[in-house]
C-alpha cells in the first residue's frame, strides 16, 4: 500500500517540477528564435520521467483493482516499465515532428520498436521466472 502512496507522491512532485520547468524556468528557443538543444533535453527528460510515472501509477491501479487477486502484490515495476516505455515512445514521436520527421512510417517504426522492445523485455522476465526453482 505504502508504494502506492511513494509512487504518487513521486508523480506528484515530478509533475510540478515539469511545470515549472515548462512555464517559468527553461523555454526551448533563445531570442534569436534558435532552438535550444539542452533545454529541450532537461524538458523531454522531465517529461519521460512525469508521464511514465503517471502511467505506471495508473497501470498498477487498474492491474491491482481488477487483474490480480486480492492477496498478491501489485506489480509496480511492471507498470514503471511500461509507463516509461510509452512515455519515451511519445516523446520521441514529438520530437520528430518537432525537428521534421513528419512522414507516417518513421511514427510507425517508433512504435514498432517500442512494443518489440516490451515482449521482449517480457519474454525474458517470464524466461527467468520459468527457470527459477521453487
Amino acid at each position: 500500500m505504502f508504494k502506492f502512496f511513494y509512487l504518487t507522491i513521486f508523480t506528484l512532485i515530478s509533475f510540478g517540477i515539469l511545470y515549472y520547468l515548462v512555464a517559468i524556468a527553461l523555454t526551448p528557443y533563445d531570442s534569436q528564435n534558435i532552438l535550444q538543444t539542452n533545454n529541450l533535453i532537461v524538458v523531454d527528460l522531465v517529461t519521460v520521467i512525469s508521464v511514465g510515472s503517471l502511467l505506471g501509477l495508473i497501470h498498477s491501479i487498474v492491474d491491482k483493482l481488477f487483474i490480480l487477486k486480492f492477496y498478491q502484490k501489485p506489480r509496480i515495476f511492471l507498470g514503471l516499465r511500461r509507463g516509461i516505455l510509452i512515455a519515451t515512445t511519445v516523446v520521441v514521436i514529438l520530437n520528430m515532428k518537432l525537428f521534421g520527421f513528419v512522414e507516417w512510417y518513421y511514427f510507425g517504426l517508433v512504435a514498432t520498436l517500442g512494443l518489440l522492445i516490451e515482449i521482449l523485455l517480457s519474454s525474458i522476465k517470464k524466461k527467468e521466472s520459468l527457470e527459477k526453482p521453487i
